[in-house]
């Protein structure tokens, strides 16, 4: 049990923090990504509260495992207390979270696209918010932006995986949808209890408590539903057992990144889900002949590239509690000019998510003939998104390097607002819904097919497009600002 491959891993030093941290994000991005493909299948096939508590009690037994007998000597250690707190974060983000999630969910409604998003970015988005409000959690000023950039480039990436797509959030069952949303508060409240625990006993002993707080919950929970599931013949145990081994391999890399990168940096796993399940798809089909692929891939693609470059400046924006920064502040009349240019993009990013971004036709019908043509404004559109992100990054990179001027604090989110304006190119007629109330339902159901057809053009509007220009502006004369040693003013210690 000693010579376990997490424990080896852990005794030689894989590198450093970094290492570690990127271990992390991998291990929960590939876990998130597992778990949802898990209970994609078993949502009609396995009572939830059996599906989720079967899964905590293996991840636990797939933890314990893993780790061997040195986990529970650290653990015999450890104060009550601490340990108390990680079995009550691992039971909020790895049962309580889930479970909430799942009852909402019934075959394709919400759909898969939705869920998707709802469970996997938006809970990254909830902790990165929360980071700005927990001092031990306090991030740059480039995280949030780049969450949202991140955010923008995964409902791109989903929007595009059907033509026309079923991602339509708060737009068929809002109330289910807003219970997984209010899951992800849980999620997080758990991610932060788990994170302090995590510092205080090392990610081992956190992990192994939470995934034990975890499964000694589910486990109650579900005894009503273990007897009929233990004499079933379906796939009842097998589907509770992969979802296990995903839980245990979610819990252990979230654990380890939150302790190593914050919750802020570990988001960064939940973010890079959606790409992992396009990947496992995209593998499939070379395996088995599926037919057209349904993927519109330019835009996909796009969605990709805006995801990854918020990924990579919130991975250098975020920072561990116990780190500190000591650098100097960049001044001068450049800089200056640059803050408000920053300030005036950030406007123009935000008052064109309201001007009219895509016209959208909708014909056909089974039962009687409709026509429609309405606009949908920039909030409405992944490319609106963007424009608003690579606004926000550019302001957040100037007021970065207005108090730390090392070129990881601002050079990662300038390079990501540029690419979130290449982005919204390609995605410039992508919609975030599809569905609306006020459509005949059976036009809607029918979309793709010969009864009924959805069309959606790209508008150009001058708002969104000075936001566009003053954002590459900004950048210019920041990069100018930060160039010479005539515009560094003394040193500032900043300690997060």
């Amino acid at each position: 049990m000693g010579g376990s491959w997490f424990s080896v891993r852990e005794g030689v030093d894989v590198g450093s923090r970094w290492a570690r941290a990127l271990f992390g994000i991998v291990a929960t991005a590939c876990g998130a990504a597992a778990a949802f493909v898990v209970t994609t299948v078993g949502v009609e096939q396995v009572p939830a509260a059996g599906l989720i508590g079967v899964g905590c009690i293996v991840a636990f037994g797939t933890a314990a495992v893993s780790f061997g007998m040195s986990a529970y000597r650290a653990a015999r250690s450890t104060p009550r207390a601490t340990l108390v707190m990680a079995a009550v974060g691992g039971a909020l983000c790895l049962w309580a979270a889930p479970l909430v999630a799942l009852m909402q969910r019934a075959s394709d409604t919400p759909s898969g696209a939705d869920t998707l998003f709802l469970t996997t970015t938006v809970w990254g988005l909830l902790c990165v918010v929360s980071s700005l409000a927990v001092r031990t959690e306090r991030q740059a000023p480039t995280a949030l932006a780049a969450a949202v950039a991140a955010a923008a480039g995964c409902a791109g990436l989903l929007a595009s995986w059907e033509n026309p797509s079923s991602f339509s959030p708060f737009a068929k069952f809002p109330a289910r949808e807003a219970l997984m949303v209010a899951a992800g508060v849980a999620f997080v409240v758990g991610s932060l209890m788990l994170a302090r625990a995590a510092r205080t006993a090392g990610y081992r002993v956190a992990a192994l408590a939470a995934t034990g707080g975890a499964a000694a919950i589910g486990l109650l929970a579900a005894a009503p539903s273990m007897g009929p599931m233990m004499k079933s013949s379906g796939p009842a145990l097998p589907l509770g057992a992969y979802l296990g081994v995903a839980v245990a391999v979610f819990a252990i890399g979230w654990t380890e990144a939150i302790a190593e990168k914050g919750v802020a940096g570990a988001s960064i796993g939940l973010f890079s889900a959606p790409l992992l399940v396009m990947a496992l798809t995209a593998f499939e089909s070379t395996l088995r002949v599926y037919g057209p692929s349904p993927v519109n891939w330019p835009p996909a693609l796009a969605g990709v590239a805006a995801m990854l470059a918020g990924c990579v400046a919130l991975w250098f924006s975020a920072r561990g509690s116990d780190e500190t920064v000591t650098s100097t502040t960049v001044a001068g009349p450049a800089m200056r000019t640059a803050r408000w240019l920053g300030y005036a993009t950030i406007v123009a990013g935000t008052v064109s998510l309201a001007m009219p971004a895509l016209t959208a036709t909708a014909e056909g019908g089974t039962s009687a003939p409709f026509s429609a043509t309405w606009t949908m404004i920039g909030a409405e559109s992944a490319a609106g998104w963007l424009v608003f992100a690579a606004a926000g990054l550019a302001l957040a990179a100037v007021i970065s390097a207005r108090t730390d001027s090392r070129v990881q604090a601002w050079l990662p989110a300038s390079v990501a607002a540029l690419a979130c304006d290449v982005a919204a190119f390609p995605l410039l007629g992508t919609t975030l819904h599809t569905w609306n109330r006020w459509v005949p339902a059976d036009v809607q159901q029918t979309y793709g097919t010969e009864y009924s057809r959805l069309v959606i053009e790209p508008r150009l509007d001058s708002v969104r497009i000075a936001a566009m220009v003053l954002t590459v502006v900004t950048l210019v004369v920041f990069a100018v600002a930060t160039r010479g040693p005539a515009n560094i003013a003394g040193p500032v210690e900043e300690v997060s």
